[in-house]
């Protein structure tokens, strides 16, 4: 275990947490210290410190696609709807895919699977860096870090996750930013039990897979995850 990743643990446990959400239409500003991401099935959520804060931003993890007409297009502009556009079709994303599927009575698809994206889901690398791009800047100076959390192996799928993993971190060395990576069991527990030198258990319930580390010492000595 990295020793800022103890330091940063300490300080950030003893931090209130904002959420940042009803500030909607804006990007991260810039804090102190590294950015935190967790790229979920359900939710994309972005976090940093800012004094004795933790701001935090999330977006749907989710995507929409309807006919491109110009109209649609500026309507979507005027109401601050994120979108891109991908051939003959205007593609929402995150929140604003919900609402619309709502009206259409229509299911909104999801770029992830079972805790990991989904390589059958040819859109859905576009749909994630395009939420990520409205979430946060690039770095300041190149070499700041960025920390993503990833789930433990699940059995028999080590394959699906180093894919995963790679399309992650290349995204993020892409923009600059130097990538470090920790499991989302153990989050919880840098997270919560400081006042116990982050000996416990952590257990992350994510919308397509759960997450679980028995740390001892800030020592992980057993990490899984089950997808379910």
């Amino acid at each position: 275990m990295p020793e800022e990743f103890i330091e940063a643990a300490q300080d950030v446990s003893k931090a209130e947490i904002v959420d940042s959400d009803e500030e909607q239409g804006g990007k991260m500003e810039v804090g102190e210290g590294p950015l935190g991401v967790d790229v979920g099935t359900c939710r994309i959520v972005i976090s940093q410190k800012k004094g004795r804060m933790v701001a935090t931003r999330s977006q749907l993890n989710a995507f929409f696609s309807v006919p491109y007409f110009k109209f649609t297009q500026d309507i979507l502009e005027k109401n601050q709807v994120k979108y891109f556009v991908n051939g003959n079709s205007l593609v929402i994303i995150g929140d604003g895919a919900e609402k619309l599927s709502v009206i259409f009575n229509a299911e909104i698809r999801r770029p992830m699977q079972e805790g990991l994206l989904n390589a059958l889901e040819v859109e859905g690398q576009k749909v994630i860096q395009k939420i990520l791009e409205n979430l946060i800047e690039r770095p300041e100076t190149l070499g700041e870090s960025v920390c993503i959390s990833l789930p433990a192996v699940p059995a028999g799928w080590e394959a699906r996750l180093l894919y995963h993993e790679a399309i992650l971190k290349n995204y993020f060395m892409s923009l600059g930013y130097r990538v470090k990576t920790i499991t989302e069991g153990l989050t919880v527990i840098l997270t919560e039990l400081a006042e116990n030198y982050f000996s416990g258990i952590g257990i992350s319930f994510g919308g397509g897979m759960c997450n679980v580390c028995f740390s001892y010492m800030s020592i992980p000595v057993l990490s899984f995850s089950i997808p379910k």
